[in-house]
């Protein structure tokens, strides 16, 4: 996928990327805007984030900072709603979606709370599928393209990880079949799997593990 951006021109296009709290996320948003892409970037905790300001702040006027928690149905509408109505001019539909919204889970599967295995999965699975749904008929209007992050975890198991190798094995069957049904309607859809990045992005640290222990989110 970020080879084929080299030989396509921005111009004219829309992308949606979810999850730019997350640095590597919040990157991919900068170097799309960088590059000429109209950019709506989604925020979880838009009021609260810093990043969010800074991105808008550093970014050209294409660039559209959005609040979408991925498992808030009604968010997900108005991002919808929003994306329709400031697209660039010219376009037709929403030229990508960039799935890279995600919530990790570590810890022997005996001993998750159950509330947080139920967030891993909103998060990682049922919110992202229900965001494909709606964004659907936008990316079908440009021909466009569906994109998943996913992780090795998908396909090698690892112990405390059980959860979220569920998720990522998940997305990619879900993606394998949208690849087969949406071909005929001229949409595209790529899985991009990264090694084990959870460490790298700095979403986990101590306070972090215990609040899950407690069950606390």
């Amino acid at each position: 996928f970020f080879f084929a951006l080299s030989k396509v021109s921005a111009s004219g296009k829309g992308v949606l990327v979810t999850g730019c709290e997350s640095p590597l996320v919040w990157h991919l948003a900068r170097h799309l805007d960088d590059m000429g892409f109209t950019v709506f970037a989604g925020f979880t905790h838009l009021s609260e984030s810093e990043e969010a300001t800074i991105l808008k702040d550093e970014s050209s006027g294409r660039m559209k900072v959005l609040q979408l928690d991925i498992t808030s149905e009604t968010q997900m509408l108005e991002a919808s709603l929003f994306i329709s109505e400031n697209l660039p001019d010219g376009a037709r539909g929403l030229w990508a979606v960039l799935h890279c919204a995600a919530w990790v889970a570590l810890g022997e599967f005996e001993w998750i709370p159950f509330n947080v295995l139920r967030k891993s999965i909103d998060v990682n699975l049922l919110g992202t599928a229900r965001l494909t749904q709606i964004m659907l008929p936008l990316v079908r209007r440009a021909n466009g393209r569906l994109v998943f992050l996913s992780s090795a975890l998908a396909k090698i198991p690892s112990p405390v990880r059980g959860i979220q190798s569920a998720t990522q094995a998940g997305i990619e069957g879900l993606a394998t079949c949208l690849r087969e049904e949406l071909r005929p309607r001229g949409v595209d859809v790529s899985v991009v799997a990264a090694g084990e990045y959870v460490a790298g992005t700095s979403w986990l640290n101590d306070k972090l593990l215990m609040e899950q222990v407690k069950g606390d989110m």
